[in-house]
């Protein structure tokens, strides 16, 4: 008889909690892990380009730092790098061979010393007329518009070891060949991809000729620091008071996905526990007579209760399953479908975070048993004795 009234109660079928709670848990689920990848892929960006970019590791000073005593401190010192003028730094020009549709040539020449690029074909810069340039090239004056595409970036692989006619912009008759003697790897430091670099040597002799007005007397100087966390304590120690570093990194952005993320989670989270104390509820309701037939043959409020604990939980790890499917197609696509046209962070790899996956599991499951907790206190309330009669 136990047996037979057991076979016809639904509760141990994975029925008590409905299923249309799958698609908000893989929902929540997805958005955590999608979230949380993100703002870490965002966190090792920054990571790797204030280690590893040449740019942001420069700093700027006055001129009148730019003496002969200066210059022979900054070159003793260990942890200076490198030290240039203006005309030693930069210039802009059109690579004749890349204007097409998609691109009208346009590039910066930044002059460097070798060992600042991870090259990937060929070799680093070795003598005057060397220019190398990054994986993802792109030579284009609005390369932060939305014309920019990482789809279409140029292979510049079969124009190794090749001359590359250049025209300084604005000037007519300067045109000039530059040998491309390696690639660079653009994502180990985020390099722009409308960037290339020479030697200071190359750059300065390609200014004296074509841009002799230029005095670098009027402009500042620029040290290239071994790390710029030191900056403050390396140049004052040198005497310079003050400096700007050449480039700085918004941290804006990582600080506004993470509250996104972490205001979408406390809403999903607080849905989630009300949409589970609901449904555990109406079901109760709905169940009581098949509870109550439970408890007649002999079934304790804990065993029931195990019963209704195990589908939920179950629920929640059928989710965890499709969620992480779901999750890892769409990270996947994610630089393809959201940040193609960013010339810097299409190069950002975004990969599932282990650890928020795990931490997300246990924290929903103890949402979810913290919710039915509260749902199945009406089971104790239950007197047989009423569901008999009727």
């Amino acid at each position: 008889m136990k047996k037979e009234l057991v076979q016809n109660c639904p509760i141990p079928r994975l029925t008590f909690l409905s299923n249309s709670i799958l698609p908000f848990t893989i929902a929540l689920f997805t958005i955590q892990i999608i979230g949380f990848s993100y703002y870490n892929s965002i966190l090792n960006f920054w990571k790797n380009f204030t280690s590893n970019s040449y740019d942001f590791n420069v700093v700027v000073v006055d001129n009148s730092y730019y003496n002969s005593e200066m210059l022979e401190k900054l070159q003793l010192d260990k942890h200076v790098r490198d030290v240039f003028t203006y005309t030693e730094h930069s210039a802009f020009a059109t690579f004749n061979d890349f204007i097409n549709e998609n691109t009208d040539g346009s590039v910066g020449l930044i002059g460097t010393i070798p060992n600042t690029k991870k090259i990937l074909y060929g070799q680093d810069l070795v003598e005057a007329g060397d220019i190398i340039c990054p994986s993802t090239f792109f030579p284009d004056s609005l390369i932060n518009s939305k014309k920019y595409n990482s789809n279409k970036t140029i292979d510049l692989k079969k124009y190794l070891n090749n001359n590359l006619d250049i025209n300084f912009i604005g000037l007519d008759n300067a045109q000039e060949s530059l040998k491309l003697v390696g690639i660079f790897d653009a994502s180990y430091d985020y390099s722009e991809p409308n960037v290339c670099y020479v030697t200071h040597e190359t750059l300065k002799n390609l200014n004296k000729k074509y841009q002799s007005k230029l005095n670098d007397s009027n402009f500042p100087i620029f040290i290239l620091l071994d790390n710029i966390t030191n900056a403050d304590e390396i140049l004052s120690n040198l005497g310079i008071i003050s400096y700007m570093p050449m480039k700085t990194i918004k941290t804006e952005v990582g600080t506004k996905v993470l509250n996104i993320i972490s205001g979408s989670s406390i809403v999903l989270i607080s849905l989630l526990f009300l949409f589970c104390y609901i449904i555990n509820n109406r079901k109760i309701t709905k169940e009581y007579q098949n509870i109550g037939i439970f408890k007649i043959v002999g079934y304790t409020d804990k065993q029931i209760k195990k019963i209704i604990y195990c589908e939920n939980i179950l629920i929640v790890i059928i989710s965890f399953i499709f969620s992480i499917l779901v999750s890892l197609f769409i990270l996947y696509n994610f630089n393809n479908w959201f940040l193609k046209y960013d010339s810097v962070l299409s190069m950002m790899p975004i990969k599932a975070n282990v650890y928020v996956i795990i931490l997300s599991l246990i924290f929903i499951i103890l949402i979810t048993l913290l919710s039915t907790t509260f749902s199945l206190k009406k089971i104790n309330n239950l007197e047989v004795n009423e569901i008999v009669h009727e």
